[in-house]
């Protein structure tokens, strides 16, 4: 058994033909392929249009998406944005060579996931193979409260939802890759040139802001600025060093542990609004 996790991220290049589908049939006889679905390249307006029949799809189909900026989100909502996205994208191929006696496609939320909007999971156990697809709910809505609009993929999202779709679209063709050839990495052409032909991604990076990152921005704190805060009556002082869902933050004390800069210090962890700057 082994696991693979690939993280979201996106990509921009181009690979020949013929290779491609020689290597494909070494692997596998489904059409993703063979149908020249996942090679195929949309024009702009035509990837746009197959965008607003996607949103308008899952309007009806899940009650969390219905709304631009969801407030909550459940595994069925993202079973929901895959199918419509496969739906319109690729014909329902996906959907048809995930539900095969041999695979088991799974979604999942995420929560704890903090600098990435997404993975994809492939183990292989006893000649089945299970995939699972995760989407980080806290990474997409916490960006948004920072920013009016994120860049995915390159390209700009004016709203969470739309943010959800770019994401998904890059780990459907994660999985489809694996499907199809038992491998995939964004950083390689194949993947680069699948998403820019589909979706029209441009970008190798999805650009979702880190905890840092919007710390910055929302409480003006980073890693490296020196804030004060009380605990259990004291006030103390110290150095930001790192920033997840709270401030870790570093306080000179004999009582410490050496860090690589030669100081001693006790670790705490601090939200980030009962932080202020000294």
């Amino acid at each position: 058994m082994f696991t693979v996790f690939v993280e979201a991220r996106y990509g921009l290049d181009f690979a020949g033909q013929s290779w491609k589908i020689q290597r494909f049939k070494n692997f596998s006889e489904h059409g993703l392929v063979d149908s020249g679905l996942l090679f195929k390249r949309l024009s702009p307006p035509e990837i746009s249009g197959c965008e607003s029949k996607v949103i308008s799809t899952i309007q009806t189909t899940s009650r969390n998406l219905a709304m631009p900026n969801f407030r909550q989100l459940g595994p069925d909502d993202l079973t929901a944005a895959f199918d419509a996205i496969d739906q319109w994208f690729l014909n329902g191929a996906m959907r048809k060579a995930a539900i095969q006696p041999s695979v088991t496609l799974d979604f999942r939320l995420a929560k704890r996931m903090t600098h990435t909007g997404g993975t994809t999971a492939f183990r292989k156990r006893n000649g089945k193979r299970f995939f699972e697809i995760s989407i980080a709910p806290r990474v997409i809505h916490e960006t948004f409260q920072a920013v009016d609009k994120a860049l995915v993929c390159g390209l700009e999202c004016e709203d969470m939802r739309m943010a959800l779709v770019r994401i998904m679209q890059h780990e459907m063709i994660h999985l489809a890759e694996f499907l199809c050839w038992g491998d995939s990495s964004c950083n390689a052409n194949r993947f680069r040139e699948i998403v820019l032909g589909l979706f029209g991604h441009t970008e190798s990076r999805h650009r979702m802001l880190t905890p840092a990152e919007r710390s910055r921005l929302t409480h003006q704190l980073g890693p490296g600025d020196r804030v004060v805060f009380s605990f259990e009556g004291k006030q103390m002082k110290g150095v930001v060093n790192r920033i997840n869902k709270r401030a870790t933050v570093l306080v000179p004390s004999s009582n410490g542990r050496r860090y690589s800069d030669g100081g001693v210090y006790v670790r705490y962890y601090v939200p980030l609004n009962q932080l202020n700057r000294e």
